[in-house]
């Protein structure tokens, strides 16, 4: 980290900051290892989020109606407003969810921050874009410049549900998103693709920041001191190649190519095992898809573990795997779990495209079909097959320098506070 960097993170110090997110520990995103790394370094957080019900859609034990409204969680200060479950099914109720946070933390969020003050306010925006309403209300109260985090860019994201450009929705998404993108003091970009459309938008120049994706240092230790996780016992076979996935399972991640090339393999007699580690609203469909293929033995759904737990799962694993729909979104954004999977030094075998797939090719980490193609995927699995292991090995160290190079945290909160820095003319 160059000397700049390091000022820019001795200037956390006494940062005053407001998070706007739907998603909070224990839900599993990004922005808890952001929050706490910033508290480690000396910020007053405040976290302003909603009930906890990702992925499963319904409402984590220990939270509810009845609270808790107000916690303490990674040093920050951690504000609750209501809102709907997303539900295990159905387009209405997620709209319901997403509507709900955003009404809620309009509604009751000034009041629950009446007398605190900011330097800055930071949007974790995901899915859906009504996040920054909240944002931007309070931040004309306090007076605070609003920064968000843009990790789905929309009205694009709402493709991967079916809703075409050419829908009134889709239209009405557009109008709204723009409004609130333009109020916005910075943009924060997860993924450069992400550039031009904003630009074509006509978004100020000096509002596009290039912002990618960390994955946290816990990533990059996949020793497993106390041998293989318990739930990898009868799985693991010698002499088989172990190949993992690990993330949402959801209509968006487009499976399908990936139980097809699975169940060619295991037709020839390949020595291939898949671990899936993940929950989501698609997992149901998946068992039953694998169970169709005849596929029980071969494919293993062993749900989803703690982060913490990861690593160990990692380091059984011979190559992750990563897989997303093929669409136009797709092509411009890169899951968060691609860091991770650098982190770890492990080769990732992918059926992706455009900006995600450019990443892997740039650090000669992987191997990259197009999405929903089989038998692209079977030639890349074969040729895997057939490397030596130093051949792959090399391809998890080429991925875990690059990581060292791009997507530290620390790296990205000294990139956090030189942007708050320009913003607020400090």
């Amino acid at each position: 980290m160059n000397k700049a960097s390091l000022a820019d993170l001795e200037q956390v110090r006494g940062l005053r900051l407001l998070v706007v997110s739907q998603y909070f520990y224990p839900e599993d995103f990004r922005v808890n290892g952001l929050v706490e790394r910033l508290t480690e370094l000396g910020a007053e957080v405040t976290v302003l989020t909603g009930l906890p019900n990702y992925p499963s859609g319904t409402v984590h034990p220990g939270y509810g109606w009845r609270g808790p409204w107000t916690q303490s969680l990674f040093g920050a200060k951690v504000l609750r407003v209501p809102m709907v479950a997303r539900g295990s099914s159905g387009r209405l109720r997620l709209v319901l969810n997403y509507v709900s946070y955003a009404f809620s933390a309009c509604l009751l969020g000034p009041a629950r921050l009446l007398g605190a003050r900011f330097d800055a306010i930071l949007v974790f925006q995901t899915s859906p874009v009504l996040a920054v309403a909240p944002a931007l209300l309070i931040g004309a109260i306090k007076r605070a410049p609003v920064l968000t985090w843009v990790l789905d860019i929309w009205p694009e994201s709402l493709q991967v549900v079916g809703i075409a450009p050419t829908s009134p929705i889709y239209r009405v998404a557009g109008r709204l998103s723009d409004w609130l993108y333009g109020k916005c003091s910075r943009l924060l970009l997860q993924s450069s693709a992400y550039l031009p459309i904003l630009r074509q938008r006509r978004m100020p120049e000096q509002a596009l920041v290039d912002f990618p994706n960390y994955a946290e240092d816990l990533y990059s230790s996949t020793a497993a001191a106390d041998g293989p996780p318990a739930e990898l016992a009868g799985i693991l076979k010698p002499g088989h190649l172990t190949l993992m996935y690990a993330g949402n399972i959801g209509e968006a991640q487009g499976l399908e190519a990936v139980l097809e090339a699975a169940h060619q393999l295991k037709q020839e007699g390949a020595p291939f095992t898949w671990v899936f580690l993940g929950d989501g609203r698609g997992l149901p469909s998946l068992r039953r898809r694998v169970a169709e293929l005849d596929l029980e033995g071969v494919i293993h759904l062993l749900g989803r573990f703690p982060q913490q737990r990861m690593p160990g799962f990692f380091a059984c694993a011979d190559a992750m795997l990563v897989s997303l729909k093929a669409s136009q979104i797709a092509a411009l954004t890169v899951p968060g779990r691609i860091q991770s999977f650098l982190a770890a030094g492990k080769p990732i075998i992918a059926t992706i495209q455009g900006e995600a797939a450019d990443l892997i090719a740039r650090s000669s980490s992987g191997l990259v079909s197009e999405p929903d193609d089989t038998q692209a995927l079977l030639t890349n699995l074969r040729q895997f097959a057939a490397m030596s292991a130093q051949a792959r090995q090399r391809m998890g160290e080429n991925g875990q320098q690059y990581f060292q190079a791009h997507f530290r945290l620390d790296g990205v909160v000294a990139r956090l506070m030189a942007t708050i820095r320009h913003a607020t003319q400090r």
